[in-house]
């Protein structure tokens, strides 16, 4: 969390300014009393006076509040710049498996509400109220000049009614993360459910889903009502006990000024410095609440590594899998497979749905881990070569498009700049030569799902990978393009998971992963 605070220039102009909002803003009540208790006296020199410094004092304020506003904007772009980094950089090192495994609803949720929440009920009131604090101790000395009586039974008053209050935010913050966390669960459902929907609506089912979105959407809102209602509530009694101790303290002036002889003054001036105090220690709760509520997302947003860029790239001569064994629920999805697979020859592994077919090409990836037997890269073992290496040596395709709304060639290149002839000499490998590669995608590009894989084997070309491995990703193409292609993978170590093989004298061997 250091890092966030790391622009120590442009918090030290913050700080300054706010230390000028506070001191004018301060000086100004200050004086307003004195300005007071002098006109009961009639003492026009410093009545005089105290009008041109309660000028003086409102220009500063005026000054110093525009440009604390300036500042703490660029500040609030740097957070924003800082968490949304930190949050795509944690994405971008999850596996795929694990991206599944949570779905993709809970990252839309970071994105779409966690990032603008934490900046705003974290950071920003982080250093608002770490400042309060000297707002705070100028008010104490000037409650102190005013009225050391009232002010020490206001204090202790301001106190004692905050106890309870502290207490409830407490509860409060723990109540908005399971909010938090719900609300993930359900955005994870819509995701899922807008998924399937094409295939449904193909079906017939579309009123089935719009049924289930319906219902989706009536569990968020009872979710929000329900936590929701019980948050309110909590601020409804916390800011109650609060009022009820400033009108305790309002009559009590009251009576110290009619039987104790104080300054009559003390009723313009102690309540608005005791409401600033009061106001000060509620943004200390509500910060408190906030920090309950998101400490954990600020710390998994930050609890990543990124990759070294210093990958190296193997040149893949044989894939050895020794005794290889893989169970789920303690029942064994595939046990014992051995097979070498070896450079610039085809492979086509088959088999029922649950055959362990994808898990097979999981495990090589390095998505899944808790495997029996071991696996050889080149008579290296798996689990000693580095997971980045490992993607910087192969590519792996599945029926994912995968594209950016630009133009061919960048998604081909990844935007690598001159390189038009080795991006048309892969589109040409993928069967795509009539492609225009200058021609942009976006969402009215009516490319066909078939033209889209094959611009991801035009990846792959452009790449110049020895290994391919595929899992379903030939399976929306025409069976003469596929052809093409596997023709076009001449010096290529190819794994492809299919259900359906075009034509099994294409590849060199075709293994049926349940007789293995």
């Amino acid at each position: 969390m250091k890092k966030y605070f790391n622009k120590k220039i442009l918090l030290l102009f913050i700080s300054l300014f706010y230390f000028l909002v506070v001191i004018s803003s301060s000086l100004i009540i200050f004086f307003t009393t004195e300005l007071i208790s002098n006109l009961q006296s009639h003492n026009q020199t410093k009545v005089n006076l105290y009008i041109i410094l309660i000028t003086v004092f409102v220009v500063i304020f005026i000054i110093s509040s525009f440009m604390n506003l300036l500042w703490k904007n660029k500040w609030n772009y740097y957070i924003n710049l800082n968490l949304n980094n930190d949050v795509i950089n944690k994405i971008s090192t999850l596996t795929s498996l694990e991206v599944e495994k949570n779905d993709q609803g809970k990252y839309l949720s970071w994105i779409k509400f966690r990032i603008p929440e934490i900046r705003k009920l974290v950071f920003n009131m982080l250093f608002s109220t770490t400042l309060n604090f000297l707002t705070n101790l100028i008010t104490l000395i000037l409650l102190f000049i005013v009225s050391w009586k009232l002010s020490l039974i206001g204090l202790s008053i301001l106190f004692m009614s905050f106890i309870l209050p502290i207490f409830l935010s407490v509860i409060a913050g723990s109540i908005h993360n399971k909010f938090n966390k719900e609300q993930e669960k359900i955005m994870s459902l819509f995701t899922n459910v807008f998924k399937g929907f094409e295939m449904l609506f193909y079906l017939g089912k579309e009123e089935k889903i719009l049924l289930f979105i319906d219902n989706l959407i009536l569990r968020l809102i009872k979710s929000i009502d329900k936590k929701q209602s019980k948050v309110i509530f909590i601020e409804l009694l916390s800011s109650s006990v609060q009022q009820l101790s400033n009108t305790l303290f309002l009559f009590l002036i009251g009576y110290f000024i009619l039987f104790l002889n104080e300054p009559i003054s003390s009723l313009f001036v102690l309540p608005s410095l005791f409401l600033n105090f009061s106001i000060n220690l509620r943004e200390f709760l509500f910060l408190l609440q906030n920090v309950i509520s998101y400490k954990t997302y600020i710390k998994e947003f930050s609890n990543y590594s990124l990759p070294n860029n210093n990958f190296e790239k193997i040149q893949i001569n044989e894939i050895r899998f020794e005794n290889l064994s893989f169970k789920y629920n303690e029942d064994y999805v595939f046990k014992d497979f051995n097979f070498t697979f070896l450079k610039n020859k085809k492979y086509a592994i088959i088999g029922k749905s649950g055959s362990g077919k994808s898990t097979l090409i999981k495990i090589l990836l390095k998505q899944i881990n808790n495997y029996e037997g071991n696996i050889y890269i080149n008579n290296k073992n798996l689990k000693e070569i580095h997971t980045n290496d490992l993607i910087n040596s192969l590519t792996f395709l599945d029926t994912s498009e995968n594209l950016f709304y630009d133009s061919i060639y960048n998604n081909i290149t990844l935007w690598e700049e001159n390189q038009f002839e080795k991006a048309i000499n892969s589109l040409e490998k993928a069967d795509l030569k009539d492609l225009d590669i200058n021609l942009t995608i976006d969402e009215n590009q009516n490319l066909s799902t078939g033209q889209k894989q094959k611009i991801n084997f035009a990846r792959f070309f452009y790449r110049n990978h020895n290994t391919l491995i595929t899992d379903e990703s030939f399976s929306n193409i025409d069976k003469d393009s596929v052809k093409r292609i596997l023709s076009n993978l001449k010096e290529t170590l190819l794994i492809n998971i299919t259900h359906n093989i075009v034509d099994s004298s294409l590849y060199d061997e075709v293994i049926n992963i349940e007789r293995n």
